[in-house]
């Protein structure tokens, strides 16, 4: 399971840092991918825009000689987001794959000071952010100019952050925790893992009563988000998290949910990518 070797990392010492680029291209064009192993983590020093770059941020132009840099792990969950969104919006950019011990020292430690990753540096703008929620405003508010993955009208924008921040603040803590108190704590706690349990159950359930009462395709109206997408790499641990759960049956809209978001190009593209990291 790649979230087991996801965990473990953090009391390994061994570093074998990998680099991935990824370019995307048009649909119609395979995409290929280069994978190189390095000894030594050398950051990409962070750009000030050229006096020729426009001062509009949604304006900027990201081209795959200047890919945003993704600081990633091959099993974590939360980078893997990001990998979504960027494809979806047809972004180039660079996977740089950390071990553990390097995500608490520097150089990295000053990229993210909470020691985490996903952190991007993009040197089409010069910013450079952590947090996944942060990363994918961010991506949406300089880059989806068309609104592909958002909505401009006030209800549904603020809509789309209410849905976020419940994954940030819900699904993903309660997914961990039970991955952790399942797997990895020293002791057995289980009235740990059954609040744990439950919680997953109760989130699940929230979307499923949520797609049911509004009638809709997706989160927010029959048109997929950014808000819908960031779900979708801790759904896919369901099976491992809750084994005895038959989310499918318990839950049929959310199920219909997921598939309808498990069906994307560049979600499969990113996920198949992942497993190949395992």
């Amino acid at each position: 399971m790649n979230l087991l070797k996801f965990l473990r990392e953090k009391f390994r010492t061994k570093r074998s840092p990998l680099v991935k680029q990824i370019s995307p291209t048009p649909s119609s064009k395979p995409t290929s991918y280069s994978i190189q192993s390095s000894n030594k983590f050398t950051p990409t020093p962070t750009l000030s825009p050229s006096k020729s770059t426009p001062k509009t941020a949604s304006k900027m132009v990201n081209s795959a000689s200047n890919p945003i840099i993704l600081y990633s792990h091959a099993s974590g969950p939360n980078p893997w987001k990001i990998s979504i969104l960027l494809e979806e919006l047809g972004l180039a950019y660079e996977t740089r794959f950390k071990e553990f011990p390097d995500l608490k020292v520097e150089p990295y430690i000053s990229l993210n000071p909470n020691g985490r990753v996903p952190a991007i540096e993009d040197r089409n703008t010069g910013i450079v952010l952590a947090e996944s929620g942060a990363i994918i405003q961010y991506l949406i508010d300089t880059y989806d100019t068309e609104g592909r993955l958002t909505y401009s009208s006030s209800t549904e924008k603020y809509k789309l952050l209410q849905w976020l921040a419940f994954q940030i603040s819900g699904q993903g803590p309660y997914f961990g925790q039970k991955a952790w108190f399942s797997n990895f704590h020293a002791e057995k706690v289980p009235s740990a893992e059954k609040r744990y349990a439950d919680e997953i159950k109760r989130v699940l359930g929230v979307i499923d009563a949520h797609l049911v009462k509004q009638q809709t395709e997706y989160l927010v109206g029959n048109k997929v988000t950014y808000a819908d997408l960031a779900w979708i790499t801790w759904n896919s641990l369901l099976g491992w998290l809750v084994p005895d759960l038959d989310w499918q049956k318990e839950f049929p809209a959310f199920a219909a949910w997921n598939s309808r978001l498990l069906a994307r190009p560049a979600v499969k593209k990113v996920l198949e990518a992942k497993a190949k990291m395992s």
